[in-house]
């Protein structure tokens, strides 16, 4: 929560127009959803971790495919 209000406070009169800002520890849990919930993304982009502990929470037990792009 510390982070969230702490963009809100720095962003309180508006984003400037070419501002460059990261949101800490927020938008990788959201970027991963989107590829649990759709189907052809999680297809078409992540494979399971091989070797992984049974207590890891699921987002890590998959990872993001090597392509030519990545």
């Amino acid at each position: 929560m510390k982070e969230i209000f702490h963009v809100r406070d720095q962003f309180r009169d508006g984003i400037p127009e070419k501002a460059q800002w990261v949101f800490p520890g927020f938008i990788n849990p959201l970027e991963i959803v989107a590829f649990e919930c759709i189907p052809v993304l999680r297809e078409r982009f992540r494979e399971p971790v091989p070797i992984c502990l049974d207590g890891c929470p699921r987002m890590c037990k998959w990872k993001f495919k090597k392509t030519g792009t990545t």
